[in-house]
């Protein structure tokens, strides 16, 4: 089964949301609560994150024989994300100042929607999103810890988003 670059990146963000809130909702189980609801333990789970300083993730799925990979690091500033499905990859890097974009040809135009002239216009190098930026907010606000809590005080997806608006315009 193939997914279009957009359902992909649907995709590994909802499996990225259910992750946080398995890998988050332990910590929070570990809080003494009489009779424990959904309500009680996202909101346990919120004051448990606010005492750590970030988050790793690991996640693997596979479709068919294609495998894929996204290990994340979030934090309350910083975030980078790495994924790979099977030869296409991509790294995103958010700092408080930049957000960072690269990857292999195939990955920035299979993953993150790059046109063919875009990615060879980005070659080696990356791509460059400024603080304040629509990209670069996008992919802060995806990146951060501010994703997760997010993610604890809505536990109802309704839709999936992608995870990041890539610029259109490559310099």
């Amino acid at each position: 089964m193939s997914f279009s670059p957009r359902r992909r990146l649907q995709l590994i963000s909802l499996a990225l949301g259910a992750t946080l809130v398995l890998a988050v909702t332990p910590i929070a189980a570990q809080a003494s609560v009489k009779d424990p609801t959904t309500k009680s333990v996202l909101k346990a789970t919120l004051k448990a994150m606010a005492k750590v300083s970030g988050v790793h993730i690991y996640v693997t799925s596979k479709t068919g024989t294609q495998s894929s990979v996204v290990v994340v690091d979030i934090g309350a500033n910083y975030g980078e994300e790495t994924i790979q499905s099977g030869k296409n990859s991509v790294k995103i890097v958010v700092t408080p100042t930049d957000a960072f974009l690269s990857g292999s040809p195939t990955g920035l135009t299979t993953i993150m929607g790059l046109t063919a002239a875009e990615q060879k216009k980005v070659g080696t190098r990356s791509v460059v999103m400024k603080s304040g930026t629509t990209p670069y907010t996008s992919f802060h606000s995806n990146l951060t810890t501010s994703v997760l809590k997010g993610i604890m005080r809505r536990p109802r997806a309704r839709s999936t988003r992608s995870a990041a608006t890539v610029p259109r315009t490559i310099n």
